[in-house]
């Protein structure tokens, strides 16, 4: 194998298990193979971006498959207080603690902080408790929300709407973002290894700390 000399970039020099029989010199002078460098020039495409589902089966050791997920735009959220999970669609990346490039980019990795659509919680919020969430005063409702929120019910069943509702309460950060119609998530699951980006969405004092994140890279 004839073996060519270039300058790798600094994620490029460590030894993967896709590379691990190829020498790597010090910094500056790396050795690859012809098709080491075709892999690493095709790496930084590899990455996870928002968009139509588009996810790639890879034949890993063993016969087995792992799926490289290289466009998503929905994925399943758990909202933990109230034990709700809703496939949602995802609109942006927010933050992400070890590189703003990924920011930039848009790129989906684990534990990136990205916004999520509310209005699955929100339609399930309102069917469960029966109280309206995230609306301002004196907004009209259609015809099926009215029903939902001020339908008859005998008495046996809006009972049990009235012990529900003593625990409907929600932190009054998470109100504001359901008046925004976005949600602040974590995704917890590897993208790049099961081809979804499923999480969880952020409160309390996880989603303060975040917030302030946030907003102090905004104010920069």
């Amino acid at each position: 194998t004839v073996l060519v000399a270039i300058t790798a970039p600094a994620s490029a020099r460590i030894c993967h298990s896709y590379t691990d029989h190829i020498a790597f010199q010090p910094e500056t002078h790396c050795l690859l193979s012809p098709e080491a460098i075709v892999l690493l020039a095709t790496l930084v495409l590899l990455l996870l971006q928002i968009g139509p589902r588009r996810i790639h089966t890879v034949r890993v050791r063993g016969g087995n498959k792992k799926y490289r997920a290289l466009r998503l735009d929905v994925g399943n959220f758990s909202w933990g207080s109230e034990c709700c999970t809703r496939k949602t669609r995802i609109i942006d990346v927010v933050y992400n603690a070890s590189n703003n490039e990924l920011v930039r980019t848009k790129t989906l990795v684990k534990n990136c902080i990205v916004l999520v659509d509310s209005t699955p919680y929100r339609q399930w919020y309102e069917a469960h408790y029966a109280l309206p969430l995230g609306r301002k005063k004196g907004a009209k409702l259609t015809p099926e929300e009215e029903e939902i929120l001020n339908k008859k019910r005998s008495k046996k069943i809006q009972k049990k709407y009235d012990e529900r509702k003593k625990n409907a309460k929600i932190s009054g950060l998470l109100e504001e973002q359901f008046q925004q119609g976005k949600l602040l998530a974590c995704i917890a699951s590897r993208p790049g290894q099961c081809g979804r980006a499923d999480g969880y969405i952020l409160e309390g004092k996880e989603l303060e700390f975040y917030l302030r994140k946030i907003r102090a890279r905004k104010g920069k």
